[in-house]
């Protein structure tokens, strides 16, 4: 059994420029209209290659929604559409260097509490609880501007021109 000719409209009406109020359109149709039976499998279907179009064209947020989406009307594993819709989530604040709402992120679906997002305590890019194994080395106390006070088991992940500027992203 087909999906609705409304629902498929607007599947296949989404682009770059519209996905967020489209996605939110057919989600208030999918509320509206919940498929069942065989309707749902032809929906998560749809569903599961709409995300997979915008995570092909960088719209991994937009993607998410799709797959959260398609979580919400499974009935038999919404698990396996949270999991995908958490790794699109993912891909897309590490694409928008939001390193520490990713950072937030997996914490929360890790199970733990969302948690605030983490600063640098100086301009070396070292995290407060890298500072906290490895205290400021000069005479006055305040942070070194040397990449030699990061833990030698935590190598440099940030960018290049990061790097040579001295900071690590989060306190740009």
């Amino acid at each position: 059994m087909r999906p609705t000719a409304a629902f498929l409209d607007l599947v296949r009406s989404i682009d770059s420029g519209n996905a967020p109020t489209q996605l939110e359109t057919l989600a208030a149709l999918l509320t509206a209209e919940p498929p069942s039976g065989p309707r749902a499998s032809a929906t998560l279907r749809h569903l599961e290659a709409l995300g997979f179009r915008l995570e092909g064209g960088g719209r991994f947020g937009d993607a998410a929604r799709a797959y959260e989406l398609a979580a919400a009307i499974d009935p038999h594993d919404p698990q396996r559409w949270r999991r995908i819709a958490n790794t699109a989530r993912l891909r897309d604040l590490i694409g928008q260097e939001r390193w520490d709402d990713a950072s937030a992120f997996v914490a929360e679906i890790r199970g733990g509490t969302r948690q605030q997002p983490r600063r640098c305590c100086n301009s070396a890019g070292i995290t407060s609880a890298a500072a906290a194994r490895n205290p400021p080395s000069s005479a006055t106390g305040s942070p070194t501007n040397s990449t030699a006070a990061m833990p030698a088991s935590r190598p440099w992940t940030g960018t290049a021109s990061a790097k040579k500027s001295g900071t690590c992203g989060s306190c740009r």
